[in-house]
């Protein structure tokens, strides 16, 4: 028997004792009937209910940091071909060329600012490969 608790449902007491504790039948089902009724308490609900849910929200966070862990871990490991480095470079200098003809940078902050694209694209693709891994990897079933 389960109390319903709508999402979460207090486990039935019998689970909590062992026949071969208790002397007789009757004081082994005696101790999982007022188990059982202490657990059916709006009280006790309340306070199972509210537990039960602080441990979900711990296990979820848990599990984003362990998730975030392996994906920092899976990034440390990408390499970026040089090709493909140079194709960043001139993407972020055309970047910065635009803004410079469209008056957003002077000419004193063209490096600055092809530099922050640069650094801003590489990233990006650094993210992008790390993705595309970890879905490889879960394809696969390794993780």
């Amino acid at each position: 028997m389960k109390i319903n608790l709508g999402v979460y449902a207090v486990p039935d007491a019998a689970n909590d004792f062992n026949r071969d504790d208790f002397e007789s039948d009757h004081a082994y089902l005696d101790a999982i009937a007022t188990e059982n009724v202490r657990r059916s308490t709006p009280e006790y609900q309340s306070a199972y209910k509210a537990a039960k849910e602080k441990l979900v929200t711990w296990q979820r966070e848990k599990d984003m940091q362990e998730a975030e862990r392996q994906f920092e871990e899976i990034k440390k490991n990408i390499k970026i071909p040089q090709l493909k480095q140079d194709e960043l470079k001139n993407k972020a200098s055309d970047k910065a060329a635009d803004d410079l003809r469209n008056g957003k940078i002077t000419a004193k902050d063209f490096e600055s600012a092809a530099k922050k694209y640069y650094d801003d694209f590489y990233k990006g693709e650094i993210n992008t490969r790390a993705i595309n891994k970890k879905f490889n990897k879960m394809l696969r079933g390794e993780q």
